[in-house]
């Protein structure tokens, strides 16, 4: 069995041990470590990801709402729209590409290093051409997907989840990490699935509690404090399809980081899983500490090992 280098060396320098938080995990268990991580730096994860989200999500609603804000279609709406569609597209490659970083961050994290972002970042800047390519691929294949219906789309979702660490925690040019990608991704199947659908369902939640909690408070600024809001009541109503989407896109800004951060912790805990990466951690640490004259008691006890 060919087992691929051991990830986050490029975060911290040296690899860190993924075997200090990685384990077999269930998929509510991944979800709660996802968690977890994300508590402990969510400074790190957010700023990585909001960088690239922000203009994705901006360039999304520009182009839904540039016939209100631009009506006509002379010469410079066409130009504009022509500009928006590429801003999306650099926006999505940037975002391709921030999810490595975050893979990046994820690993160093796991292992109980303290990754920072510029380091993190030149990682996944280095394998921005891999990350960019497989993630529009994936993207056309869940447009693919979805245009059938939205299950064989969520389907497709799930299984290409595990590119972007793939890309950047192992290297390799871009057909090897399709293959290893959707090879790992398949053995994580059930968990991506499951983590797919709990995502779905909290973003539809969350927007649909924020959407009808914000067109309340507006009701009642209007109705009880007898506010003039002109037509912004209407606007904010809930069969509004441009506020469902307004909302959709904050709480998307919201959830993305922490989607990031479960696909890395799938990924680290599906090596765990079927490579055994925590044990060859645990293993390359008694050789580093037998090499260094420590202890037996310094270094983490291989599994079956007392005390």
């Amino acid at each position: 069995m060919i087992v691929a280098p051991m990830p986050g060396a490029g975060a911290t320098g040296t690899p860190p041990s993924p075997a200090a938080r990685v384990r077999r995990m269930t998929a509510a268990e991944t979800l709660d470590e996802a968690v977890d991580l994300y508590r402990g730096r969510p400074g790190l994860v957010f700023g990585l990801t909001v960088a690239a989200d922000a203009p994705l999500a901006a360039s999304v609603a520009l182009l839904v709402f540039l016939p209100e804000l631009w009506p006509g279609g002379d010469l410079g709406y066409r130009r504009a729209v022509h500009v928006l569609a590429l801003g999306l597209a650099v926006a999505a490659a940037a975002r391709f590409v921030v999810g490595g970083a975050v893979a990046e961050a994820v690993a160093g994290m796991a292992g109980g290093a303290r990754p920072d972002g510029p380091r993190c970042l030149r990682a996944a800047l280095a394998r921005s051409p891999v990350l960019v390519a497989s993630g529009f691929l994936s993207w056309l294949a869940v447009a693919a997907g979805a245009a059938l219906a939205v299950a064989p789309g969520l389907l497709v979702a799930a299984l290409a989840a595990l590119l972007a660490p793939v890309a950047v925690l192992e290297g390799g040019a871009l057909t090897p990490t399709l293959r290893r990608g959707l090879g790992l991704a398949w053995g994580a199947y059930p968990r991506l699935l499951a983590h797919a659908l709990f995502l779905l369902m909290a973003w539809a939640v969350v927007s649909i509690d924020l959407m009808l909690g914000a067109s309340a408070a507006i009701y009642l600024a209007g109705a009880g404090l007898h506010l003039e809001l002109g037509s912004l009541d209407q606007w904010a109503s809930p069969g509004n399809l441009r506020w469902l989407l307004a909302v959709g896109l904050v709480v998307f800004l919201l959830l993305d980081p922490f989607l990031w951060t479960v696909r890395a912790l799938v990924y680290l805990e599906t090596r765990a899983r079927h490579e055994g990466l925590d044990l060859l951690d645990r293993v390359r640490q008694v050789r580093e500490a037998a090499s260094t004259g420590e202890t037996g008691a310094s270094a983490a006890p291989l599994p079956g090992e007392a005390g």
